[in-house]
């Protein structure tokens, strides 16, 4: 279960195979499926120590923010653009050194109004 995306996985009582049923939820939250889940379309994982898989934490793009919300519970943005919005924050705010107080946010608040209304990426 991934609590903070409001995902849940169960079984009814009325199932009619439920070992099977049991055995698909144990496949679905296999280390292996939530790792690939989190590399290719980056789905949260819902087992956090998935995020420190070497595997993972280099291919996951919005690593420090699923971080941050599995540990104080505030979950990230619900928006389809959201790996958009991560991409023109990090194409603005990085490198560190290229940041400027007038400038930098101005751009960036720029970057993101494109990305949500499509006119970018």
């Amino acid at each position: 279960m991934a609590p903070l995306a409001g995902v849940g996985l169960a079984v009814p009582a009325s199932a009619r195979d439920r070992a099977e049923a049991f055995e698909a939820i144990a496949c679905l939250t296999s280390a292996t499926s939530l790792q690939a889940l989190a590399t290719g379309p980056q789905h949260t994982p819902s087992r956090v120590g998935v995020l420190d898989d070497p595997a993972v934490a280099p291919a996951f793009r919005s690593l420090d923010a699923a971080k941050a919300s599995a540990s104080t519970g505030v979950t990230v943005p619900v928006t389809p653009l959201w790996a958009n919005v991560v991409d023109a924050l990090d194409e603005t705010w990085r490198p560190v050194a290229g940041v400027t107080q007038d400038g930098t946010p101005r751009t960036s608040q720029a970057e993101v109004e494109a990305v949500v209304e499509g006119t970018v990426r």
